[in-house]
């Protein structure tokens, strides 16, 4: 069964503190965005600050309805990337999990594509809603992914969560172009 774990908690975007140089390395975001996750999981995941970058692990994680001890990394970059399409760059993390597994919903780079970065907020994922819901998300990805792969893959796999076009259609590329400037 998948769980829609994408409900809003009233977020409160995040202002920024002078306590540390960036988001990632700030208490005042890190704390609420974690707290939960680290109350469910329970000496499970841990956590890396480095210079530019943020990441949680989680090494022996349980598909629901598949297979157990996957290892799922999520990582917060300090500056954004491309693919964040403008998000700011504590809403677009890059999650990484069995990399090599065939999917119709992974980046170039093998890390997961969880939405649409042009989907409006309650279709997206943003840091006020905590870790623990992102971590909820990839379950069900992962899931959504297992199912696919076992009722025929890229021969006609059912993929059972919401889809959303891959990239933006030209009309849009152009309209951000052309607010760029």
């Amino acid at each position: 069964m998948v769980v829609d774990l994408m409900v809003m908690r009233n977020p409160l975007p995040y202002q920024g503190s002078r306590l540390a140089a960036w988001y990632g390395a700030d208490p005042v975001w890190r704390g609420p965005m974690e707290a939960r996750a680290f109350r469910e999981f329970q000496g499970q995941i841990t956590r890396h600050v480095a210079a530019d970058s943020l990441t949680y692990s989680i090494p022996e994680f349980g598909i629901p309805g598949g297979p157990k001890g996957v290892s799922i990394t999520i990582r917060f970059d300090r500056y954004g990337q491309p693919r964040h399409f403008g998000l700011p760059a504590r809403d677009m993390p890059t999650v990484t999990c069995r990399p090599e597994v065939a999917s119709p919903h992974r980046n170039p780079d093998g890390s997961m594509c969880l939405w649409f970065p042009a989907d409006p907020p309650d279709k997206r994922w943003q840091s006020e809603q905590g870790l623990d819901c992102l971590v909820g998300i990839v379950a069900n990805h992962l899931f959504a992914e297992y199912h696919w792969a076992k009722t025929g893959g890229h021969n006609g796999g059912e993929w059972l969560l919401d889809e959303a076009c891959h990239g933006f259609p030209e009309e849009e590329r152009h309209a951000r172009r052309n607010r760029r400037r």
